[in-house]
């Protein structure tokens, strides 16, 4: 037997699975990780190992841990929108094993603004979570702090992406972001923290045909909530997305002010918003865009400007 069959099969005898009609290598996503798309009877589950764990860098191994160690967190609290928890082991030969319940990505023509607004309601419930549902784990808040060649490189990075649109971009934008981007930290830093996704966008929402779930928590942190509603905007977008921004922001805040019982300062929301905004667009989007049709990276340097100019 190959490795997916004997991991199949150590698994099929705990009692996991009882007769594996279909068993098939899911090749999108993962991030290193492997992914199995396996159909148990009139059941389908996705499995995700880390049996890979040789070619799999240090950095992402440990967040398949973080990802293990919620997932553990959500099958004793019972959290509602996260993939069912099937099965969670560390095996000595294939390294992490996480057993879920197959859910379906949503269609890029699903997202109209009715289920929009259904993901940043999601969004506002993962940040009304109490941060004391993850003491028993590692997950702390960790301070932002900007490195100054990261940042360099970053910059450097966005003069090249901007450059080669001749002219159509305003690269002084760039150099009065650099220079000033420290500013972000103090309103990323400010309590109250939350648990934060890390990498909520489109991709990352399935659909059970009526709810909707978060997948892949490897990214799942502790810190400015208002960073994964940001990042679902920005990714949205680029997604193809026809979005209102503006009606989006106004419902995260409603709902985020409905789960936590709390009263919300707006300003402040909106100022968290757009320096994860700029933190985001400035220092990981110009490696990405480095061969980007003109329309895209207008798109991430326009919200990015704007972002900026609402801190001034």
């Amino acid at each position: 037997m190959n490795r997916f069959d004997c991991l199949l099969h150590d698994i099929t005898s705990q009692r996991v699975f009882h007769r594996i009609t279909r068993a098939a290598e899911i090749t999108s996503g993962g991030s290193g990780a492997t992914l199995l798309d396996v159909t148990d009877g009139n059941s389908r589950y996705v499995v995700k190992t880390t049996f890979n764990a040789p070619y799999i860098h240090e950095e992402r191994l440990k967040s398949y841990q973080r990802e293990y160690d919620f997932y553990g967190v959500c099958r004793k609290q019972h959290i509602p929108f996260v993939p069912e928890i099937i099965h969670l082991e560390q095996h000595d030969d294939y390294g992490i094993i996480m057993v879920m319940k197959y859910v379906r990505p949503v269609r890029r023509d699903e997202w109209d603004m009715a289920r929009q607004l259904q993901a940043v309601d999601l969004c506002a419930r993962l940040a009304s979570l109490d941060i004391h549902m993850l003491r028993d784990t590692p997950m702390a808040f960790r301070e932002i702090a900007i490195a100054p060649e990261f940042s360099l490189r970053s910059y450097m990075e966005w003069l090249s992406v901007v450059r080669r649109h001749n002219g159509r971009l305003d690269e002084k934008n760039i150099g009065r972001i650099y220079e000033n981007l420290d500013m972000v930290c103090p309103i990323l830093n400010a309590r109250p923290h939350g648990v934060c996704h890390g990498d909520f966008h489109p991709n990352n929402i399935l659909s059970d045909g009526e709810n909707l779930v978060i997948c892949d928590w490897q990214n799942i942190n502790i810190g400015k909530c208002a960073g994964d509603f940001s990042f679902f905007l920005k990714r949205g977008f680029n997604f193809g997305i026809d979005q209102s921004n503006g009606a989006l922001f106004e419902h995260y805040y409603n709902q985020l002010s409905r789960y936590t019982r709390e009263s919300i300062d707006r300003p402040v929301l909106w100022k968290e918003t757009c320096a994860s905004t700029v933190h985001n667009s400035f220092l990981f989007w110009p490696f990405h865009l480095k061969n980007a049709k003109f329309e895209r990276t207008k798109s991430i340097y326009d919200g990015m400007v704007r972002a900026f100019e609402e801190l001034q």
